[in-house]
């Protein structure tokens, strides 16, 4: 009889120890969530980007391209001709505004993807760059920024004026 009781209180201390030790195990923490909900960024041009007066090349001598820098000058370094007077050249200015002092990212058309039309062959525009540097960020809650590109005039291009549109894509980094 005592082994008995011996057996019954070591199996209730055993007992008592497996649910003791289950419960030690559990714990719990109330925890916080937080969120910072910025202002959208919004871009607004400010000035359309302009090649100015150009002529390229005759039909037989092939198709000419004039660069236009985020300063806003226009060359050419195979044979197209940039006129001084008439259409003034000017590069694409773009302001950006959202939440103070945070990096953002722009993105540019591809290559290939944007092209001026008019009553001759469509002519294309591509390498397009900012001068926003390589990591851009907002000073305050506002951001400028110029665009340059390089338009391809195919040889014999027709006079006329030619135009297109492209976009420009903004956003937090």
């Amino acid at each position: 009889m005592i082994n008995d009781k011996i057996l019954l209180v070591a199996g209730t201390a055993a007992l008592s120890a497996s649910l003791l030790s289950t419960t030690a195990i559990a714990a719990t923490v109330t925890a916080t969530g937080n969120a910072n909900v910025l202002t959208p960024l919004t871009i607004t041009e400010n000035t359309q980007m302009e090649f100015g007066d150009v002529a390229g090349l005759s039909l037989l001598d092939g198709a000419s391209s004039v660069v236009l820098t985020t300063a806003g000058g226009t060359s050419s370094s195979d044979g197209a001709t940039v006129f001084g007077t008439g259409l003034a050249d000017a590069a694409g200015s773009f302001t950006v505004n959202g939440s103070g002092n945070l990096a953002y990212t722009i993105s540019l058309p591809a290559n290939n993807v944007v092209t001026l039309t008019g009553l001759g062959t469509p002519m294309s525009v591509d390498s397009f760059n900012h001068n926003a540097g390589g990591t851009p960020a907002l000073s305050g809650n506002t951001a400028t920024f110029a665009i340059g590109a390089t338009l391809t005039i195919p040889g014999g291009q027709t006079a006329d004026s030619y135009s297109g549109s492209y976009d420009v894509t903004v956003n937090y980094q």
